[in-house]
């Protein structure tokens, strides 16, 4: 009864808000450590469609104490108001984070994250399922720790390949140990696009520990104030797995 209560509270957080955390932070899984993301999304489109991840995920490997390697991709599905449904596979990222700086007395750390984004597949992008990515990312990330609460901030540039535009991108995310089995989630999150505009987004989620090594994680995220793109809702729901 006590865990379906805090799970209903934290739903409820997640609803004021806004899923999948955009902002970064610098932990890793450790030597030889995997986490494993799976999960669902679906995202509000600009023609009252639906963008569907289903699914999506990423794959981590700790390569030492203080790196991680990221493998990630997605299947998407598109449901645009009037047209019949397109699927293919979504974009795909690869990475490597760096942890540069790790005070754990002072509750400080630093980290590189860079990362490369592309859409494997041409026939997803003929048919109109993804855009056509071929980016870089360079992100950097500071973070404080207390004992139960972790403040990260990030801030990077994206280089586009393909003649797209590059973006600023920032974001500010507060992480809590609501109670011993669940981490609630805040973030803020802010992009800048040249000849696009500005786009901020908020939201909020959970995770809630089922035992070692499986961890539930859900979340809703919103745009806020003027934006454009996807200025709608976001909705994530996954399964965590941690070796």
């Amino acid at each position: 009864m006590n865990i379906g209560r805090s799970l209903m509270c934290c739903l409820l957080l997640a609803g004021l808000a806004g899923g999948a955390a955009a902002t970064e932070d610098t932990d890793t899984p450790g030597k030889g450590g995997w986490e494993i993301n799976l999960g669902v999304s679906a995202a509000r489109t600009d023609n009252d469609g639906w963008e569907y991840g289903l699914p999506a995920g990423d794959i981590n490997y700790g390569v030492g104490e203080r790196g991680q390697f990221l493998l990630g991709g997605s299947r998407v599905s598109l449901r645009e108001p009037g047209s019949a449904r397109i699927a293919g596979t979504g974009a795909a990222v690869a990475g490597l984070k760096w942890r540069l700086v790790d005070h754990e007395r002072a509750g400080f750390s630093l980290a590189v994250f860079p990362q490369y984004a592309w859409t494997p597949s041409k026939s997803a992008e003929r048919r109109g399922v993804v855009e056509s990515e071929r980016s870089v990312i360079l992100p950097v990330i500071v973070g404080l720790h207390t004992e139960n609460t972790g403040a990260f901030l990030e801030v990077g540039r994206k280089l586009s390949h393909n003649g797209g535009d590059s973006e600023w991108v920032g974001g500010f995310k507060i992480l809590n140990q609501c109670t011993p089995n669940i981490e609630c989630r805040i973030d803020l999150h802010h992009s800048l696009v040249s000849s696009v505009g500005r786009q901020s987004t908020a939201e909020a989620g959970f995770k809630l520990s089922l035992n070692d090594s499986f961890i539930l994680v859900a979340g809703v995220e919103r745009a806020i104030g003027r934006h454009n793109g996807n200025g709608g809702l976001s909705i994530n729901l996954g399964i965590q797995i941690v070796r």
